[in-house]
């Protein structure tokens, strides 16, 4: 009721539809209600970041022809994937790239939920690859997967051996990510600096 409002954050309500009202008294403690307002409310991201790592690592690691590298992550945010970022490094020599987004599958990635390919990767520099939509959850592990079908392709984790696990594909041939993973080596060398975003 005008010229009175009210701010309302949101986050801690449910998505989906809800009927608001104002109560107030006059002076004389007399109650009124307001008409009922229908809002939807819509809490997922939009074109921000909701899983992986935005961080600049310095190590470089690296991958040969065929042999996907997969990395844990958990969500930060709920909504809807529609790119994936990764960094790849200036000494890269991989000609083509496939990024791709896996369920977890217990301390293992899963079942390839997209992925997208740059056709040609910008080295030095953070690529942008779009992928089809694919529904995020907030705290939520996933893991994403980088695969280069010819070329050697260089890219930046912390590289540490002690960090969150990374693991390689059993498969070392892969022209494609692969539907279902399986493990070949298993490493503590995430997270890698790659994102995803609404």
């Amino acid at each position: 009721m005008s010229p009175w409002s009210v701010s309302w954050n949101t986050a801690s309500t449910a998505e989906g539809a809800h009927i608001l009202t104002a109560r107030v008294r006059d002076a004389a403690n007399n109650p009124v209600t307001s008409a009922q307002v229908h809002v939807t409310v819509r809490n997922a991201t939009s074109g921000g970041v909701l899983l992986g790592d935005q961080t600049l690592y310095t190590g470089v690691d690296q991958n040969s022809p065929g042999t996907a590298e997969a990395y844990r992550t958990t969500a930060t945010a709920s909504g809807t994937l529609a790119n994936l970022l990764a960094y790849v490094d200036s000494t890269s020599t991989a000609t083509s790239m496939i990024v791709g987004l896996y369920t977890n599958n217990g301390t293992h990635p899963g079942t390839l939920i997209a992925q997208g390919t740059a056709t040609a990767p910008v080295r030095g520099a953070w690529n942008t690859i779009p992928v089809p939509a694919a529904a995020i959850t907030s705290g939520t592990t996933y893991w994403i997967a980088f695969l280069s079908p010819s070329g050697t392709l260089k890219f930046r984790d912390r590289s540490c051996g002690c960090a969150n696990p990374s693991e390689t594909s059993f498969t070392r041939t892969l022209t494609a990510l692969p539907t279902t993973w399986a493990t070949g080596i298993a490493y503590k060398d995430a997270p890698a600096s790659a994102y995803g975003t609404g």
